[in-house]
């Protein structure tokens, strides 16, 4: 795998930047990843049992994915009223299966021919690149937006004498076009530190 090329130090540029960025990311695919997470719900500061657990399974290329989505609702009703939910999904298509109860069968409840490659290509993107998601915020969408505006630059000492180019921002909403959640109206302001001699490499934020 080729990594893209370091540049001098220049002005810093948004486009120059996010390009860099999408290179990499094709050179990346094709992946392959799996996840787990489990999330757990509270009343009033009181712990409450696990609310539901997630399985995923993810395999890109550069013309889409393949992927697996497995999910379990524990209601509070007691486990014979668990939810399982399944998602096959690829470039032909998307199918939801669903299975109500510890002893029932999976059923297809839903199934939708022909899927968004946009889509597709964005997440196998963030699979890529871990390192260009804020949380669940996809860094190139967001700087991309003209409502993220560049305040100011400046160079930072870090530890051993090397320096990361800080970029300072600011959220303008009146100057927001894309109404995707990857761009976030909660964060108002903040940095992002890059490598002062690879513009492309995210140190942190």
């Amino acid at each position: 795998m080729s990594v893209p090329s370091c540049e001098s130090a220049a002005p810093f540029d948004t486009k120059r930047v996010i390009a860099k960025w999408m290179a990499f990311a094709e050179e990346v695919l094709p992946v392959r990843c799996e996840e787990s997470w489990q999330s757990f719900s509270s009343v009033q500061g009181q712990a409450m049992p696990r609310f539901s657990k997630w399985d995923c399974k993810f395999a890109f290329d550069q013309g889409g994915r393949s992927s697996f989505f497995h999910c379990e609702h524990y209601p509070a009703n007691g486990p014979d009223e668990v939810e399982q939910y399944g998602w096959i999904d690829n470039r032909d298509y998307r199918a939801q299966l669903t299975k109500r109860g510890q002893n029932k069968s999976w059923q297809l409840s839903e199934l939708i021919l022909g899927t968004d490659t946009a889509i597709h290509k964005k997440m196998g993107y963030r699979m890529a690149c871990p390192w260009l998601r804020c949380g669940n915020i996809w860094l190139p969408e967001w700087i991309a937006d003209a409502s993220f505006v560049v305040t100011r630059t400046e160079e930072v000492l870090e530890a051993g004498a090397a320096k990361a180019l800080r970029v300072h921002f600011a959220y303008d909403a009146s100057q927001r076009q894309s109404q995707a959640d990857d761009v976030p109206d909660y964060v108002q302001s903040g940095f992002i530190d890059f490598d002062p001699l690879c513009r492309w490499r995210v140190m942190r934020y």
